[in-house]
């Protein structure tokens, strides 16, 4: 058991240092680590620093009735959240995988990081599961409207609804099933695949995913 766990430091920790010290990404794929099949990879497996949409500074007419905050006055409108502090997120078009997310300050983490990660999610029996990959955006001005276009690419769930999303700074935490600091979307990523592959086995582990969510550095809203 210490073998394997000595086994497994060696091949994550190396990768996942890169990971965040590497410069601004366009595409970021998640390490694989000891005993992980890479047949059970996916396209969403992956995690997508795009150029930033251009937001807007004024609610158009088109999301006048999603409750968007126009002043500061109207801060009571945000939903608080420690980890991101007040936001507002709207899906105006239910047929149409484009959000609308607006923030109350601007997004940062600890190490001066802006970017913030979102994924498309559906329901299912045991909670909630992703069907694609994450979109990344630079958040620095408060109050702007932020477009974001999901997508819904991964293998096997594309054709699901979405209906939530998981949002989440994309910043390192530590992360005690991994034994060190991980990109938050990276570890939802590895746990998500991880649980898949070991359910396909016959012997489920969540231990991983249990990990990231006993972290609490995401939050998670229905659309």
């Amino acid at each position: 058991m210490k073998k394997n766990r000595i086994l497994l430091l060696m091949v994550i920790l190396p990768t996942i240092f890169l990971l965040a010290c590497d410069a601004p990404r366009q595409r970021r794929i998640v390490p694989l680590v000891s005993g992980e099949d890479s047949s059970y990879r996916d396209n969403g497996s992956t995690v997508t620093v795009s150029p930033t949409p251009t937001p807007t500074s004024t609610i158009p007419n088109n999301l006048k009735n999603c409750g968007f905050a126009a002043s500061s006055s109207e801060s009571s409108k945000f939903v608080q959240s420690a980890h991101l502090g007040g936001y507002k997120v709207c899906r105006p078009d239910s047929s149409s995988d484009t959000i609308y997310i607006q923030f109350q300050y601007p997004v940062s983490s600890n190490n001066g990081n802006k970017n913030i990660c979102l994924f498309p999610t559906t329901s299912s029996t045991s909670g909630t599961v992703y069907i694609g990959e994450a979109r990344c955006i630079n958040v620095s001005a408060a109050y702007d409207i932020y477009p974001i276009t999901m997508l819904r690419n991964r293998t096997n769930y594309s054709s699901y609804s979405m209906s939530g999303l998981m949002i989440m700074l994309d910043a390192p935490y530590y992360y005690t099933r991994f034994y060190s600091y991980v990109q938050s979307p990276d570890a939802y990523l590895f746990c998500m695949q991880w649980i898949d592959q070991s359910c396909s086995l016959g012997r489920c582990d969540s231990s991983y995913c249990d990990s990231f969510k006993s972290g609490a550095h995401y939050v998670y809203t229905s659309i």
